[in-house]
């Protein structure tokens, strides 16, 4: 029987302090809570971090993931590239437009985008390819940037786990067109909820920040700072997706402390490598090579145990029932029920292998290195059970 740790391990945990606390009631002292100056503030910082010149700020991740697929303007039957090991976002929204998700493999290594297979699916509809940046490990952009230009497609880069990567010396943001970030909880940083979109495509930043606030010419605040009459147009059907000037206020102290936690997260993962060393042969454990100029960021501690039926499950329910939280990023899209029903679906054994055995372990800067050697405890008195 596994012991259970001193106290439950949440999986992750946001890291709000008194910075946030202050930064908020200010906020709302203000008078000004919705979409405005914090928004903007944000949004100019943001940028700055990822080198690009403008950055537009969502509702949440997957809000930004719709804005940049939506500039794209999917006809029926045309196809975005994604990898299956991924959250639904992209397929979910690639259909809702009107498209067709068309799934890759990973690479059993990195987890990442296999554009070996990519090439395998790549056609005359496709439109769009999107590299997931797995776990906080950047993919290689140039790879990417030559496939799609052989091709003649687009990148949209899902960058949700990736705020403050780098990749041959850049950082994650500034390599395409579209790149969307995520604030939800679980991130590196968060808001609560939230998301942005960067990128060097300053045309279709600027439509995407039009169809961000119901494809009118103007929003609220950018027509209270000016004197001229509240008249407005509306250019192309939008939605809703701004973010809070509450939210914004949030995610300015968190991105200060972005380095900070970035560094927190590296040290745990050193940690974990090091502790599991002694079960490589019961494990996969992540590496922590990149290439130079690259940033891993550690999202996610996603760990693979061996291949064997329900043993996958029946590891994490020891960890559950011990206390630990434990993650699983990710069932693979292609294996959905809506996926099957619509025939998308087409073997990928990689991914599917993975799918049968990967977990994350707790990974979050508040999480001490006492807590991080109980769950290898607990982990441990499993797997060699």
């Amino acid at each position: 029987m596994t012991d259970r740790v001193p106290s439950p391990i949440p999986l992750s945990r946001p890291m709000f302090g008194a910075e946030e606390e202050a930064a908020v009631a200010e906020c709302l002292r203000s008078g000004w809570v919705t979409s405005g100056p914090r928004v903007a503030q944000f949004e100019k910082a943001f940028a700055a971090m990822c080198g690009c010149e403008d950055a537009v700020a969502t509702s949440s991740g997957t809000a930004a993931l719709h804005l940049a697929l939506w500039t794209l303007d999917l006809q029926p039957g045309d196809e975005v590239i994604t990898p299956a090991l991924t959250w639904v976002s992209v397929p979910n929204l690639v259909t809702l437009l009107g498209g067709r998700p068309v799934f890759c493999d990973v690479d059993p290594n990195t987890l990442s985008i296999d554009l070996d297979d990519a090439a395998r699916v790549v056609g005359p509809r496709t439109r769009a390819i999107v590299p997931v940046h797995f776990a906080g490990r950047p993919v290689d952009m140039a790879a990417v940037h030559a496939f799609a230009a052989a091709h003649g497609i687009a990148v949209i880069e899902d960058a949700a786990h990736a705020i403050g990567a780098a990749q041959a010396g850049k950082p994650i943001g500034s390599h395409s067109g579209l790149v969307a970030f995520s604030f939800h909880p679980n991130k590196n940083i968060s808001t609560g909820e939230g998301g942005m979109l960067t990128g060097s495509d300053r045309k279709r930043l600027a439509r995407a920040r039009q169809l961000r606030y119901h494809g009118v010419t103007r929003d609220t605040y950018r027509r209270k700072e000016t004197s001229e009459l509240p008249h407005y147009d509306t250019l192309q059907p939008g939605v809703k997706y701004i973010l809070t000037d509450i939210a914004a206020s949030i995610g300015l102290c968190q991105l200060a402390k972005l380095q900070e936690f970035n560094a927190a997260r590296a040290r745990l993962a050193a940690r974990y490598r090091a502790a599991l060393a002694p079960l490589a042969n019961r494990l996969w454990i992540p590496s922590d090579d990149v290439r130079a100029g690259d940033r891993h960021v550690w999202h996610i501690f996603a760990i693979r145990v061996e291949d064997r039926d329900g043993w996958r499950d029946a590891v994490m329910q020891g960890l559950i029932d011990a206390g630990v939280g434990v993650g699983l990023h990710y069932r693979p899209v292609h294996q959905m029920n809506w996926v099957r029903e619509r025939g998308f679906e087409r073997p990928l054994p990689t991914t599917e292998a993975i799918g049968r055995t990967i977990l994350s372990l707790p990974l979050y800067p508040g999480l001490t290195e006492a807590q991080a050697d109980a769950v290898v405890d607990v982990l441990r008195g499993i797997v060699l059970r």
